[in-house]
């Protein structure tokens, strides 16, 4: 599982793995610029991908600020990851907002999902809000999103 997480985004203890999943996270610092935070997103991730691991889920906590620098760098990590996930396979991107979130901030992730489902590369389940990683929210969850190969 790759994990991108803003400066100011919530991560909790439930957002896991499966048993046998690898957890590769990387954190945005205080003052980092969301464009090289993404950047940086991009370096693990090629790495990864070239020692052969076969990412199978990612998850983009994202802060409650929304700029446009924010904005691209959201949708260049997405993009990121779905050309990361095997064609014909079956994956995961969960696109998640802080729990105490303005409306706004959802609707921004949503925008950005149906923007992504547009010529995907695979065949990708892409879920959105906070909510979608909690077990015990599972009536919550915001209708997926899926594209095809």
């Amino acid at each position: 599982m790759l994990v991108a997480v803003e400066f100011g985004g919530e991560w909790r203890a439930t957002m896991r793995p499966d048993s046998g999943v690898d957890l590769v996270m990387v954190t945005q610092v205080d003052g980092e610029d969301p464009l090289l935070f993404a950047r940086r997103f991009l370096r693990k991730v090629i790495t990864i991908v070239a020692q052969g691991a076969d990412v199978v889920s990612a998850v983009l906590v994202v802060a409650a600020t929304f700029d446009l620098r924010h904005l691209e760098a959201r949708c260049a990590i997405a993009r990121t990851v779905l050309r990361s996930f095997r064609r014909e396979t079956r994956r995961e991107l969960y696109l998640v907002e802080p729990r105490n979130a303005k409306p706004d901030c959802l609707a921004h992730l949503l925008a950005i999902a149906e923007g992504l489902t547009d010529n995907a590369s695979s065949d990708c389940r892409i879920r959105v809000g906070y909510a979608t990683l909690s077990q015990d929210e599972a009536s919550n969850v915001q209708p997926a999103m899926t594209s095809g190969a």
